[in-house]
C-alpha cells in the first residue's frame, strides 16, 4: 500500500511540475527521437515554441552533435581530424578558420533577424582579433569573445551570455500570431544553432589548452616526486632550508612550479667505509661521516634527474689505534646514492666509500614537503 502511495505522489508532482515549466519533464520525453522529429511536433503545438527550442537544444540538435545542419556536421569532421598534440599555430589557423566560416554563414542567413546577426558578427570579429594577436600559450590569460563561457546558452531562461536577444515566444500562444510565431521559432532555433557552434569550435582551443596545463603539471608533479624520493635523502633541518631557499628564489610566483635542480647538504650524518694505509688489520674499518656542508646538483630531462653529481666538505670519526680516530675530508656525491672521497687523519691520507643508506630508514614528513612544494610560510 505504502509503495502504491509513494509512486502516486511521485507521478502526481511530475505531472505539477511538468505543467509548470515543461522542460523540467525533458528527461525522458521524446529522448531517443530524432531531432527532426521532435522539431515537427512544433507545427502541431506552436504554442510550446520556446519548450521546443530548449529542448532542441538538450539534445544537442542545436549545432550540437545531432544536428546535421551543415556548419555543425563540417565543425565535427574538422575536429575529428586534428591530433591530440597538434601544433599551436595549426590550432589557432584551424580555430581562426572555423571562426570565418561561421561568420560567412552568418551573412548569408536569412532565419536570424538583422541586429542579432550584428551582435554575433561583432563578437566573431573581436575573437578572431584575439587569435589572430595572440600565441596559443597567451590566449588563457586575455579576456574576452574568445572564451567559451561568452557563448553559452542557457535553457532555463531562454538567454545567451554573448548578448543576443531571443525573438518573444509567448505570443505564440495566441494563434492569431501564426505568422510571426513560425518566423520567431525559426529566429531562436538559428540564434541558439549559432551560438552553439561558436561555443564548440571556442572550446576546442580550451580542451587543448587543459590538455596542455594537465600534460604540465603532471610532468610537474613527476619532478617533484624524484625531487623527495630520488634525490639524497634530506633530515628535517635540510629539508626546512632547501624548502626557505626555494620559496626565497620564488618569492611572488603562484601556483605549481617546477622543483629545484640542486639541493644545499648540512650537518648530514651518514655511514661508510673507510680505507687508510695503516699497519695490517686496521686499514678497512666502518666510519661515521658527517657532511658539515655540501651541494648536489642536476639537470631536468623531461620528468627525469639527469646526471646528478655532489660535493661535501666532511669529518669522519672512527675506531682506530693506529691514526687518530678523528679526521676530515671531502665526498663526490654521484646518482644521489654513492659517494666517493677522501679523507685525512693526522699525517695519513685514507678514501672512503658511503652510501645514502638514510633513504632505507628517513620517514620523510608528507606536510613539510607539500609546504616545500607550494611555497607556504
Amino acid at each position: 500500500m505504502r509503495i502504491i502511495l509513494n509512486f502516486t505522489l511521485a507521478l502526481g508532482l511530475t505531472v505539477v511540475i511538468s505543467s509548470f515549466y515543461p522542460t523540467f519533464a525533458l528527461g525522458e520525453e521524446n529522448k531517443d527521437a530524432s531531432c527532426a522529429a521532435f522539431d515537427a511536433k512544433f507545427a502541431a503545438d506552436p504554442s510550446k515554441a520556446r519548450y521546443y527550442v530548449d529542448t532542441l537544444y538538450i539534445m544537442d540538435c542545436l549545432g550540437g552533435q545531432k544536428d546535421n545542419w551543415e556548419l555543425a556536421r563540417g565543425l565535427i569532421n574538422t575536429m575529428q581530424k586534428v591530433p591530440n598534440e597538434p601544433d599551436p599555430a595549426k590550432v589557432l589557423n584551424t580555430v581562426i578558420t572555423e571562426l570565418k566560416h561561421i561568420k560567412d554563414s552568418l551573412a548569408h542567413e536569412s532565419n536570424i533577424d538583422q541586429n542579432n546577426k550584428n551582435i554575433i558578427s561583432e563578437s566573431l570579429d573581436i575573437a578572431i582579433d584575439i587569435f589572430n594577436d595572440n600565441p596559443l600559450d597567451k590566449i588563457e590569460n586575455e579576456t574576452g569573445m574568445h572564451k567559451p563561457k561568452f557563448w553559452e546558452y542557457h535553457a532555463a531562461d531562454g538567454k545567451a551570455n554573448v548578448g543576443v536577444v531571443m525573438p518573444e515566444l509567448g505570443i505564440c500562444k495566441d494563434k492569431a500570431n501564426a505568422a510571426e510565431c513560425v518566423k520567431g521559432y525559426q529566429w531562436a532555433k538559428q540564434i541558439v544553432r549559432y551560438v552553439t557552434v561558436t561555443k564548440r569550435t571556442l572550446d576546442y582551443v580550451s580542451s587543448i589548452q587543459v590538455r596542455k596545463i594537465a600534460k604540465h603539471v603532471g610532468k610537474l608533479n613527476e619532478q617533484w616526486g624524484q625531487y623527495f624520493n630520488n634525490a639524497r635523502s634530506q633530515f628535517f633541518w635540510e629539508l626546512g632550508l632547501n624548502g626557505w631557499l626555494y620559496g626565497a628564489a620564488n618569492k611572488g610566483k603562484e601556483g605549481l612550479l617546477p622543483p629545484p635542480d640542486y639541493q644545499v647538504i648540512v650537518l648530514h650524518p651518514s655511514v661508510g667505509l673507510e680505507y687508510v694505509d695503516t699497519k695490517a688489520g686496521d686499514r678497512f674499518r666502518e666510519a661515521i661521516v658527517l657532511e658539515g656542508i655540501g651541494y648536489n646538483g642536476w639537470t631536468w630531462s623531461d620528468s627525469k634527474m639527469k646526471l646528478p653529481l655532489g660535493i661535501s666538505l666532511v669529518g669522519v670519526y672512527g675506531d682506530r689505534n693506529s691514526v687518530p680516530q678523528i679526521g676530515y675530508g671531502g665526498l663526490i656525491h654521484y646518482n644521489n646514492n654513492l659517494s666517493l672521497g677522501v679523507t685525512r687523519r693526522g699525517s695519513e691520507t685514507g678514501a672512503i666509500l658511503s652510501l645514502d643508506l638514510a633513504k632505507l630508514f628517513l620517514k620523510q614528513d608528507t606536510n613539510k614537503q607539500y609546504e616545500f612544494k607550494y611555497r607556504l610560510p
